[in-house]
């Protein structure tokens, strides 16, 4: 079982985007390094690959720079330097996005956001994505647990609380499911990546044993399945660690 070929377009457009006529894997940046608000979504961790090539343009063009003369290492240098890429939720969604459209729903209009104000709720509505963090996917108004042997692709593997000081969340989206094996995308900064080699990873969870937990499962990325793993150790330092589908 495998994500809806527009799902799948989405990460493939993450992992390549077109930028001064070469391919780029999209960085990984979260807004809680800079703290701007009421920012474009491609300035703040959530834009679609489109909306990060083209505001990657604006800015070059805005700085006289043309990123056409540049390598592949220089222009990802350059979006990492303007705080160019995306975060795990901003990708889950629009990933996600693409999934349900394809079977005619859509999940802007189904997220539900646990804000009584009204004006966090019209906040909510008309900017649903950059309002969309871990927790919005992972609240039981959104989202139900699901047992390891009934995992789907479009479900998520959930951490809460994650890190030396439990204060980070993270979710993984599954891409493919075989009779033993999990595939996953997502975006994450390996503190191994150093300062430009982050972004868009893919990984496996080998089953090895069925009856057991996520943790009692062989994790792969990036070649490592031992503690250098670091989206392994985010996964067992965590508070909360589910598979959840959303209630779509």
């Amino acid at each position: 079982m495998t994500l809806s070929k527009n799902a799948q377009a989405v990460i493939a457009a993450y992992e390549s985007l077109s930028i001064g006529g070469k391919t780029i894997r999209c960085p990984y940046f979260n807004n809680k390094k800079s703290g701007s608000r009421a920012a474009l979504r491609a300035t703040v961790g959530k834009g679609t690959p489109e909306d990060i090539a083209q505001e990657a343009q604006i800015i070059a063009l805005r700085e006289k720079k043309d990123l056409a003369q540049m390598d592949e290492q220089a222009i990802r240098a350059f979006l990492v330097d303007h705080n160019l890429g995306i975060e795990c939720s901003g990708f889950v969604f629009h990933v996600l996005s693409a999934q349900l459209k394809s079977k005619g729903s859509s999940l802007k209009k189904k997220l539900s956001f646990s804000s009584k104000s009204l004006v966090r709720k019209c906040l909510a509505f008309w900017r649903t994505v950059e309002n969309t963090n871990v927790k919005v996917l992972a609240d039981n108004e959104n989202s139900h647990d699901i047992a390891l042997a009934n995992a789907e692709p479009g479900d998520m593997v959930i951490m809460l609380g994650t890190g030396s000081s439990h204060d980070l969340d993270h979710v993984l989206l599954i891409t493919e499911v075989t009779d033993t094996i999990i595939s996953y995308a997502h975006a994450l900064n390996w503190k191994s990546d150093g300062e430009y080699n982050h972004g868009i990873r893919r990984g496996t969870i080998e089953i090895k044993k069925p009856a057991g937990t996520l943790l009692d499962q062989t994790w792969t990325e990036s070649g490592e399945s031992s503690e250098k793993n670091e989206t392994l150790w985010r996964a067992k330092t965590a508070n909360t660690l589910a598979i959840k589908r959303l209630r779509i």
